[in-house]
């Protein structure tokens, strides 16, 4: 059900329109100066889910800056002050003195600066979140722009067309939804004064960043180099900026689940370091996306006819002890225990491979009632279904699968895992593609090295 639409005041007396729903912390979403209109942008795929997927934890406010979408549209101003105005008549509105802030910069960095350090300096944000995702060629997108500015006046639905390909890509699956919201949102005069902001502050961040005193988290798509440089850079100006690279296949200018995982335990955590910092390291991904570890001890059946049944269940005990302690260690969540190995769930990749090591070398370094065990491992990241304290779902199905191709005292982990733990510190090697059980495509795993 698309959110209902309400207008604010702003000191200098514009309307502006705005929306409030989910529930959670507040979080405010500035709009995109590449288009934006309350009620048509629900018609466009990407926007509507990332829109649902926030609010499952998060109270989200949306509102069309002046001269925009459905606010009024005869005062153009994309500037800081402007800015600043509009964001602050919002949540006047809605009823919030404090909210974090969100803010998509699919451009130039200077809209992202400009909102949140108006946000800052009026003690109204707390904390501010970045997703970057930059094209490497959108000086090139804008050369081709203005060579087609005379449409604008010609005929301004070819235009919208065209300009909406050309930022999307041609054969992107938003395309015609969002040149309709295009249309509606902007005007030639509008979509001139945005371009005029972009390209003016193209090349990087301003100087005023630095003076951004609240936790930032900075987000980027994995794997897409000009993001993570203006994402790095963004952080390098922020006095306490963090970066995280976001793995999975991205559509359209928003984060896909795992993104917005991130956001939301970012805006909901209050244990902070004194200097307002949290360590990435440390987030959980959200209530959604879960990092999964199965543990099996190898050669279990024959320990069992081996051993006979008394003395197999004292070292099975043993085991269970000693896998319950790590587990309980490094922030894991017993799901069930299988007789002979264990399903847990982490809030990050880089818990469940820490705990993970430390059973290896737990089980490298001592025998057991004189029984040297040898654990398999396997580690997998995504969004399972839980059901009365039991997890299912693909992801949990490839967890298992994954921790079956390991052989004893070996973890192996799916490619989401790897890239989500990357910098943390640990050394992985490329076992290659996998033809798993259940899967139609072939899985890339990683084995993660470990010294006993």
């Amino acid at each position: 059900m698309e959110p209902r639409v309400q207008y604010a005041r702003t000191s200098d007396g514009v309307n502006i329109a705005y929306t409030v729903f989910g529930e959670g912390p507040p979080l405010l979403v500035p709009p995109l100066l590449a288009g934006s209109h309350l009620q048509l942008e629900w018609s466009v795929p990407a926007r509507r889910t990332t829109y649902e997927r926030l609010a499952e934890h998060a109270t989200v406010i949306r509102y069309d800056c002046r001269g925009t979408g459905m606010s009024q549209r005869d005062r153009i101003d994309f500037g800081p002050d402007a800015v600043a105005r509009d964001m602050e008549a919002v949540m006047d509105a809605a009823g919030f003195n404090r909210a974090a802030l969100f803010v998509v910069q699919a451009g130039a960095i200077i809209d992202a600066a400009s909102w949140a350090v108006a946000g800052a300096e009026g003690d109204r944000i707390n904390r501010v979140i970045f997703w970057i995702r930059r094209r490497a060629d959108w000086a090139e997108v804008g050369r081709r722009l203005s060579r087609l500015e005379f449409l604008m006046e010609e005929d301004w639905e070819l235009y919208t067309e065209i300009r909406t390909r050309l930022i999307a890509g041609w054969e992107h699956a938003d395309a015609a939804p969002f040149a309709a919201m295009l249309r509606a949102g902007h005007s030639p005069e509008s979509i001139r004064a945005a371009d005029e902001m972009v390209m003016k502050h193209r090349h990087g961040s301003p100087s005023s960043m630095s003076s951004l005193s609240i936790p930032a988290l900075i987000l980027h798509p994995l794997g897409e180099a000009a993001s993570s440089q203006v994402a790095v850079s963004l952080a390098a100006e922020c006095r306490s900026g963090e970066v995280l690279g976001i793995p999975g296949q991205v559509v359209g200018p928003y984060p896909n689940e795992i993104g917005v995982a991130a956001i939301h335990e970012f805006i909901r955590a209050e244990a902070l370091s004194p200097d307002g910092a949290q360590s990435i390291a440390h987030l959980d991904m959200g209530a959604a996306v879960k990092t999964v570890l199965f543990t099996d001890l190898e050669g279990h059946t024959e320990m069992m006819r081996r051993l006979g049944d008394a003395r197999a269940r004292d070292v099975l005990r043993e085991h269970e002890r000693v896998t319950r302690e790590a587990l309980g260690a490094h922030g894991g969540t017993e799901v069930k225990t299988m007789g002979d190995g264990f399903m847990a769930s982490f809030g990050s990749p880089q818990r469940a491979i820490e705990c993970a090591i430390a059973l290896q070398r737990v089980f490298a370094a001592r025998e057991i009632h004189g029984e040297r065990l040898s654990v398999r491992a396997g580690i997998n990241a995504g969004e399972p279904i839980a059901e009365e304290d039991d997890l299912f779902g693909s992801c949990v199905i490839l967890a298992s699968r994954t921790a079956a191709r390991a052989r004893g005292g070996e973890i192996l982990v799916t490619d989401v895992v790897r890239q989500l733990a990357a910098g943390k510190g640990f050394v992985f090697v490329d076992r290659g593609d996998a033809s798993l059980k259940g899967f139609e495509d072939v899985v890339r795993l990683f084995e993660v090295r470990w010294d006993a």
